[in-house]
């Protein structure tokens, strides 16, 4: 045994001298190594100083945000919100809604509606109660819903003020008292009215207490032309009576002042024609025959006297009998006129 330990007793001194050697050249490498990484590595200040020198592209954020109304505004039911709005150019369409608290969502715009950065919303849920709101918007782009935002505060909402109702008022104008108004001719009636007065009747009331309907539940446009019939009591005297009817109000009547006349039309008198003259013919001559008497031979006077007396007594006879119609004077101027002629002249 101390015999083998001391033939290979130079091996292992040789072995352990060589081992050192080489360990110290690891260690040296390492220690070389080492510098080298100090030397060429950045510091961290450096690396952020190059990160600062050199820009980094950034992404624009998505983003919809409501700008009026903003949050501690008072809104009347009935009342039109003008509501504003601001976003990122990727928005293409938005939706609106309002929201009372959690679980109670109302929608403005139901369907997607162009990003315009305005949306004028009249105001009107019936809510009879004061509330606290807010205004929601949703962003979208490409049919997606990729933002939202809502009004930095709440805002007030108070129900609806009843309307002040409107006084109703009915006027007659026309005929208002002293008129004379004829049977059978169209007379236009008129009247004053308020605004809520929607339709008309139209009553004549006579002085003796008489009711006779004009016309009813007419459309009130402030006139109507009224063709006055032959029913009515010549020379009497009239009111009218106009009730104007307000949609679920009620109604107003007003009378003419003071009474009307109405009147028959004057007859027009018929013209009596003249009559014409019955012409009576003119009659002809009677020839009456005239005697013969026997002449006294050669006395020249009886013809002459003859014919000068029943020339004169035949002419005077006609022409009073054509002057005066056929009367007696023709027969007895004839006839004296004859028989004085035809005397005288026979006896001369």
């Amino acid at each position: 045994m101390l015999n083998y330990c001391s033939a290979h007793l130079p091996r292992v001194i040789i072995l352990n001298t060589f081992m050192k050697k080489i360990v110290k050249l690891f260690l040296l490498s390492i220690i070389i190594v080492s510098i080298i990484l100090v030397n060429t590595t950045p510091s961290v200040s450096q690396v952020y100083a190059d990160n600062a020198a050199t820009p980094t592209p950034t992404v624009a954020a998505t983003y919809v945000t409501i700008t009026s109304p903003s949050g501690n505004e008072v809104i009347q039911e009935g009342q039109s919100v003008h509501i504003t709005w601001q976003s990122s150019s990727d928005i293409d369409h938005v939706m609106l809604a309002y929201s009372y608290g959690p679980g109670d969502l109302s929608s403005i715009t139901p369907t997607p509606i162009p990003n315009t950065g305005s949306y004028d919303y009249f105001f009107n849920d019936g809510s009879v109660l004061t509330r606290q709101a807010k205004f929601i918007i949703y962003g979208i782009s490409n049919n997606y819903v990729v933002t939202q935002s809502e009004t930095n505060a709440s805002f007030t909402v108070l129900p609806a003020q009843s309307p002040t109702p409107v006084p109703m008022s009915v006027t007659v104008t026309s005929p208002n008292g002293g008129e004379t108004i004829e049977t059978g001719q169209t007379y236009r009636i008129t009247w004053n009215n308020s605004s809520n007065i929607y339709s008309v009747d139209i009553i004549a009331i006579g002085e003796n207490g008489s009711r006779t309907v004009v016309t009813n539940s007419i459309k009130n446009n402030g006139y109507y032309d009224w063709t006055v019939d032959s029913g009515f009591l010549n020379n009497a005297k009239y009111k009218l009576e106009i009730t104007g009817f307000a949609l679920g109000v009620g109604n107003v009547t007003d009378d003419s002042d003071n009474y009307f006349t109405i009147v028959y039309p004057t007859p027009t008198p018929t013209d009596t024609p003249t009559p014409t003259p019955t012409v009576t013919p003119e009659p002809n001559p009677i020839d009456t025959p005239s005697p013969s008497p026997t002449p006294i031979e050669g006395n020249n006077g009886y013809n002459n006297n003859f014919n000068n007396g029943y020339n004169n007594g035949f002419n005077n006879g006609y022409n009073n009998h054509y002057n005066n119609g056929f009367n007696n004077n023709y027969n007895n101027n004839f006839n004296n006129g004859y028989n004085n002629g035809y005397n005288n002249g026979y006896i001369l």
